[in-house]
């Protein structure tokens, strides 16, 4: 097939508009099918199973979401070496393979060794062979099933370098809605924990293999003429070894808050682990205009920052804050209000909804949107590997404080050990663009004469 070209002329300007209002569009439809189908998979779990099997299946959950993540990260390297490579005209990414190969063998080992343990205490104890089987039978398949998702994630990057962006992130937030079409269809053969956490696992892996089909389907080549040459060969430095820091930063930003359930439930019972997971099913809500302008503010700091000074860079940074401040502010001013009588309405009046607890997410939520900003601003070459070891501490730091509080406070003290820690991470982004400016730009703007000269 005969490679698209795309043409630098006046038409630049509207087609680059509607790519990023498509990129947009996609993300925000993506993003908002998912919040629902994640706050309406409350009620109906809680009818089936009540609020002990909601816990329980929350946390059996959380390794399909574990893979979910870990899949972004293996989209987002795919990505950059698509675009490295995009003049071989197929969409092959051996980098990102060994990638996947490596994160696929350690997970295997490691549940190989969790099946060994759980046999050694088995055959310890007078639990029966078949409840063993059941329920590892159980992690194993959302194990297999995971690290099928890493293995065709690949496909998603594809499509974005073949223009579909939009396509791309509207399918990226279609797996919570298939898995609560699918574990609806599977409480009607069985009432079983097990049984809808496969059915939710089966939903997440179905965008990737949606993806593999639209590959396999059709793809285009897109050749960019007069591309900059000083950007195509940073990337290809970026992507010459498998970059597991690339790969692993939204894995590090979910451990932050993803571990809180099993903190939660080592420290309290499953019943608190449904409380928790609610207000932080309503919390998420908060993240609703961070998750729609995520494309349109990682490509707009992305292009300012590779032409403008350290100073105007910092200036952008402290217009989207104070944007996402004014959009953000008064959804968790509501989530505070109105939470616990709607957690009361999802999930039954004997769930527990302290007004702490809201405020936590409301706080948590508001500084993470915030934080998303400033990951944006963090993410050219000058600061991605501050970004990186930034992620690394808020998230230490996070589960550290986790544990801490709720031991001390109780049920609300994971939601405000994440409002610390997403504050704490927006002060020193704050303090770094203050007095490292230069972090925050990839180069400094060229004058006049060097365009001339250029141009020569």
């Amino acid at each position: 097939m005969r490679p698209q070209r795309v043409p630098q002329s006046r038409r630049g300007g509207k087609v680059w508009a509607a790519a990023i209002g498509a990129t947009v569009v996609g993300y925000a439809a993506g993003q908002g099918l998912n919040l629902l189908a994640q706050t309406f998979r409350v009620p109906v779990v809680v009818r089936e199973l009540g609020l002990a099997g909601y816990g329980t299946l929350v946390l059996l959950t959380t390794l399909s979401v574990f893979f979910t993540v870990l899949g972004l990260g293996i989209t987002d390297h795919a990505r950059l070496e698509l675009l490295a490579d995009s003049d071989h005209g197929r969409p092959t990414f051996p980098r990102t393979r060994r990638l996947c190969r490596a994160f696929t063998g350690i997970i295997l080992a490691l549940m190989l060794v969790w099946l060994l343990v759980r046999l050694v205490m088995l055959y310890a104890s007078s639990r029966p062979l078949g409840d063993f089987v059941a329920a590892e039978g159980v992690v194993l398949f959302l194990v297999l099933v995971g690290s099928l998702s890493l293995w065709l994630s690949p496909n998603l990057a594809v499509l974005e370098v073949d223009g579909s962006t939009g396509l791309s992130n509207f399918l990226k937030g279609l797996g919570a809605p298939i898995g609560l079409l699918l574990t609806v269809v599977a409480f009607g053969l069985s009432s079983s924990v097990g049984v809808a956490a496969i059915a939710w696992a089966i939903g997440l892996a179905c965008p990737y293999a949606i993806a593999l089909a639209l590959v396999r389907v059709r793809y285009r080549t897109i050749y960019y003429e007069n591309f900059d040459d000083e950007g195509t060969r940073d990337i290809r430095r970026s992507t010459e070894r498998p970059s597991y820091g690339l790969a692993l930063v939204p894995l590090v930003a979910f451990l932050a808050t993803g571990l809180d359930p099993f903190i939660v439930n080592g420290l309290m019972s499953a019943e608190d682990v449904s409380a928790y997971s609610v207000a932080n099913r309503l919390g998420a809500l908060i993240l609703v205009l961070s998750a729609a302008m995520r494309p349109l503010i990682w490509t707009w700091m992305g292009r300012e920052r590779l032409h403008a000074s350290p100073q105007l860079a910092r200036r952008n940074l402290l217009m989207a804050l104070g944007a996402m401040t004014v959009g953000t502010a008064p959804v968790a001013a509501a989530l505070v209000v109105v939470g616990p009588v709607v957690a009361r309405l999802l999930a039954g009046a004997e769930i527990s909804a302290p007004r702490s607890l809201y405020l936590g997410f409301a706080i948590s939520g508001l500084f993470a949107a915030l934080f998303s900003v400033c990951q944006a601003s963090l993410s050219g070459s000058t600061g991605r590997r501050t970004l990186f070891w930034l992620s690394i501490f808020v998230a230490l730091f996070n589960i550290g404080l986790s544990v801490i509080l709720c031991l001390r406070t109780g049920l609300a003290g994971p939601a405000w050990a994440g409002a610390i820690a997403n504050s704490v991470a927006v002060l020193f982004c704050l303090v770094l663009a203050w007095h490292k400016p230069e972090r925050l730009a990839d180069a400094k703007p060229r004058t006049v004469g060097q365009h001339e000269s250029a141009d020569e």
